[in-house]
């Protein structure tokens, strides 16, 4: 498999580097926000090992502050709840990823994330945007039952493991463009209201679409369409003659008796010859 271009971050790079300095909560730093309104603060965490993630949701949620994380190493993940925007970048989860259950109201932003163990994002419910963007899932990741209430990008992204998207519901376009796919993709009866963009992204095994209408939400379905599209050379022919059927789902659009419209289909057809 050629690399992915995102290789310049690994789980290796972090299993040889110096030790980080452990996460102190009464530490978090806050600094101003200028793309979001309201308070316009922050918690802004860098190059700290993060024993609780949980525990910085919590205080973040309290504080009614969004969360950022970069190049930083987080050990135990198990989260019910989080009301606030957050954002992981360059970073690793080293140990299990447990947001079973999870309802994530703000967005969520993973960038160049490594996930050095399973991720469980089942029955999850997300309320905004999810961004996983050049992720890297050394084992099986599932989002089984999880709910995307709006958009949900998983770009350029290596799944080494499984990954699971069996009766997951996605309200808003899916953007899988660029992703690598080793192990085999499950998207068992999953539910795509808007349009899929699978562009560029190679899988390891045939996907599982049982009972999931990927199949018709994929690829040029993914862009809008700003004119009607000009019909196919093939599909070109001279005008059609006169079908009673046509003529019957015409008339059925009007407000008439069973008799004026049996009437007004059978007078169209062509009369017998007579003998």
């Amino acid at each position: 498999m050629e690399e992915n271009e995102f290789d310049d971050f690994s789980f290796d790079d972090f299993l040889h580097r110096d030790a980080l300095q452990e996460l102190n909560l009464g530490d978090l730093s806050e600094v101003n926000d200028i793309g979001e309104t309201g308070t316009g603060r922050e918690i802004l965490i860098q190059e700290k090992t993060i024993p609780s993630l949980a525990k910085v949701v919590s205080v973040a949620d309290r504080d009614n502050r969004h969360v950022s994380i970069v190049e930083c190493e987080m050990a135990e993940v198990r989260i019910v709840s989080a009301n606030i925007n957050m954002s992981v970048i360059d970073s690793l989860f080293t140990q299990k990823v447990d947001f079973t259950n999870w309802v994530c109201r703000g967005s969520l932003n993973i960038w160049n994330v490594s996930f050095g163990e399973e991720a469980d994002f089942g029955k999850a419910v997300f309320s905004e945007d999810v961004r996983f963007e050049g992720c890297t899932f050394h084992k099986d990741v599932s989002f089984a039952g999880a709910v995307f209430d709006k958009g949900a990008s998983f770009t350029y992204c290596e799944f080494e493991g499984q990954v699971v998207f069996d009766s997951a519901n996605f309200a808003g376009h899916v953007n899988l463009s660029g992703s690598v796919f080793v192990e085999r993709m499950s998207c068992r009866g999953a539910l795509f209201r808007k349009a899929v963009d699978l562009s560029d992204v190679r899988f390891g095994k045939p996907p599982d679409m049982t009972d999931s209408n990927l199949p018709d939400m994929k690829k040029d379905t993914w862009a809008e369409q700003p004119t009607q599209k000009k019909p196919s050379p093939k599909r070109v022919t001279k005008k059609s003659e006169f079908n009673p059927w046509n003529e019957l789902d015409k008339a059925s659009k009007k407000t008439m008796s069973r008799r004026e419209l049996l009437r007004g289909v059978f007078r169209f057809l062509p009369e017998k010859n007579e003998k």
